[in-house]
């Protein structure tokens, strides 16, 4: 999964695929010049937990 950050309204917008165009899905607002995270990059910090 990818992530990008919409600095207009402050929400995160989510794919699967990096590739093709990217508009905020809250306001509308063209992403493409905005940077791409993976969301592994962002959860590496947090540890996850087995479920029993």
């Amino acid at each position: 999964m990818y992530r990008i950050h919409c600095p207009n309204c402050n929400h995160y917008n989510y794919s699967a695929s990096r590739a093709g165009k990217w508009l905020c899905c809250y306001c509308g607002k063209d992403l493409a010049n905005e940077k791409v995270e993976t969301t592994t990059e962002t959860n590496k910090d947090n540890k996850r937990e087995k479920l029993a």
